[in-house]
């Protein structure tokens, strides 16, 4: 069984649900989750925390500041921040944008928990 150990995950996406659901998972895999629905919250909630996330879950496609944008300005803040892009899209030519704009890695939605687990794991 995957432990978080009292890591913290920043999980930024629009679906509320998607947010509920996640958090509560994560959680019970000893995580401490924030999230966010929308890019300029998870900037905010970045900051806040004072760079104390370990890993950030973050969805492509968002209104307002999308997870392109917020996955640059994230990597402004902390250039060694492990970033997870999630998408429905799934088209390779968007998989290789984002891990060559510095994402460690890149899930398409919907995810399976053991391969989001087992990714976390590896990257952390």
């Amino acid at each position: 069984m995957f432990i978080g150990d009292n890591r913290t995950i920043l999980l930024v996406d629009d679906d509320i649900a998607l947010l509920e659901i996640g958090g509560d998972i994560f959680k019970r895999h000893g995580f401490k989750v924030i999230t966010a629905e929308n890019g300029k919250e998870a900037i905010d909630a970045y900051i806040k925390e004072d760079e104390q996330i370990d890993l950030v879950i973050l969805d492509l496609n968002m209104p307002g500041m999308g997870g392109d944008k917020c996955l640059k300005e994230l990597l402004k803040i902390n250039s060694n921040l492990k970033i997870i892009i999630i998408s429905g899209y799934t088209d390779n030519r968007i998989e290789h944008k984002v891990l060559s704009e510095g994402a460690a890695a890149f899930i398409p939605k919907p995810y399976k928990l053991n391969d989001m687990l087992n990714s976390i794991q590896e990257i952390l």
